[in-house]
């Protein structure tokens, strides 16, 4: 039976090869017929992983694979790689398009280029049907977004993958008196004004949204002219921070006039638990004030929450105006401060709340690429109109190192490191030096996010669907 995608829908497809005992040769792979376009191929590198590095009691390490390390192009439909000694095993990733509906055979050849060596075909059928989902994409974010991620290229790939919302830690620099008045506009030659553009700029501008995240800045969020910051939660300060958030806006919409105020939403607090809620920098009163604040003066923005993994209906309530809230999802777990067990659903069983997403907090390399794949669906399912993972960027010191500065890295992907001897091998073997090198998880988040996303669009015809049965 043949493996049925959308037309724009990427297959996935991987090989396992092991080379003869007395084999050194060059390797290419190439799609050999035109029903399937864009055709990629990597290599699965195999990374260390924190867990076991961490596990003194181990004898060995476990080796996860992976990273994605992109093979040499020759063509647009043909790559090369090499196999440099005998019995070595090479896991091969590939994937491509359907660009027209109807029943088609995928066929990939491998040749050997040593003295005109043999020829492995591999074929398998696949059915592109057309694609009725494209108005629908469930919304996910990408949380903990660094400056260094930023441009054309790293936008184009991060939508690719198809997330929606983009989280900004940059607060634009404007100068205030002490009574919250601007003296300045937005100062656009500083630090932080800059890293706003570049990280915001390319995501609005190809129709993305942005959620502004400076909960961990807020007393220093207006910038005195005398030097020194506004006080947080003061009149002076609520007023230098609608300043700000307009201002932005305002350059914004003249740079961008198909950006609305619906695409930028203000991420309020993160991770806001019922117990234990004085140990966050800003208590929970100073943040209630500032959601009323948010509420009354600043309405056309959206607001969103995150909820920790202690979450409650407490948790909830605890602030208000909120438009979109987000659970953890990696529950039932026994609260022990709680005295129960809480389940995923239950947060909002007795809520009517029409906007709620939820996130999850993954463990690095070592995740099942399931919970990936399938998450995202549980959620639309439930009546979530989002999910997302944390977290997208963060990491310590390399990419490629299980256990920079003895802590786990989370990031989805590999950074290019000329100086890091896990990529400059791979890179001086491969012949290839990408930006940013792809994952495994990666790869399961796109399927993920596109399945969730066709479910959605089925779920909001279910009622025409259901008429349309019974005629």
């Amino acid at each position: 039976m043949p493996k049925v995608i959308l037309i724009g829908e990427k297959i996935y497809y991987s090989v396992l090869l092991e080379a003869a005992s007395n084999s050194n040769e060059r390797l290419t792979v190439s799609l050999e017929n035109t029903s399937f376009s864009n055709f990629k191929c990597y290599r699965i590198i195999p990374i260390s992983d924190w867990y076991s590095e961490a596990n003194k009691h181990k004898v060995s390490l476990e080796f996860i694979p992976d990273a994605l390390f992109a093979l040499k192009r020759l063509t647009d439909n043909r790559f090369s790689f090499d196999i440099e000694q005998g019995g070595e095993k090479v896991q091969l990733f590939m994937e491509m398009e359907g660009i027209s509906a109807g029943k088609h055979n995928v066929d990939i050849k491998l040749s050997s280029l040593k003295n005109n060596g043999g020829v492995y075909n591999l074929s398998f059928p696949v059915e592109v049907v057309k694609d009725n989902s494209s108005d629908f994409k469930t919304n996910s974010i990408i949380f903990n977004n660094i400056n260094l991620q930023s441009g054309k290229y790293v936008v184009d790939t991060w939508k690719e993958v198809g997330f929606t919302h983009l989280q900004v830690n940059y607060i634009p620099t404007v100068y205030f008196n002490s009574n919250g008045d601007p003296q300045s506009s937005i100062i656009s030659n500083s630090s932080n004004s800059t890293g706003f553009r570049n990280t915001a700029y390319p995501w609005l501008k190809d129709g993305g949204s942005i959620l502004l995240f400076w909960e961990s800045n807020y007393d220093k969020v207006a910038l005195l002219k005398d030097g020194g910051y506004l006080k947080p939660f003061t009149a002076p300060w609520y007023k230098a921070y609608k300043f700000i958030l307009e201002e932005q806006f305002r350059l914004l919409k003249e740079l961008y006039p198909h950006v609305s105020k619906d695409n930028i939403i203000v991420y309020v607090a993160d991770e806001l638990k019922s117990v234990d809620i004085e140990n966050k920098k800003f208590t929970v009163n100073q943040l209630r004030d500032f959601s009323v604040f948010l509420e009354d003066e600043l309405s056309e923005f959206k607001t969103l929450v995150t909820y920790g993994y202690q979450s409650d209906v407490a948790s909830v309530d605890l602030l208000t105006g909120i438009d979109i809230k987000v659970p953890h999802v990696n529950l039932p777990v026994s609260n022990i401060l709680l005295n129960k067990t809480i389940k995923p659903t239950d947060i909002y069983k007795e809520l009517n709340i029409e906007n709620k997403w939820m996130y999850s907090v993954e463990r690095g390399r070592f995740s099942s690429l399931e919970s990936f794949r399938f998450n995202p669906m549980i959620a639309v399912a439930h009546g979530y109109k989002g999910y997302s993972w944390y977290a997208f960027t963060d990491h310590a010191g390399s990419t490629w190192y299980a256990t920079d500065l003895n802590r786990l890295d989370y990031s989805m992907y590999y950074n290019s490191e000329p100086n890091n001897p896990i990529y400059s091998y791979w890179s001086s073997r491969m012949g290839t030096n990408e930006y940013l090198t792809s994952s495994l998880r990666l790869k399961s988040i796109e399927k993920g996010l596109l399945n969730a996303s066709i479910l959605e669009n089925i779920l909001s015809k279910k009622d025409s669907l259901i008429k349309k049965s019974t005629l």
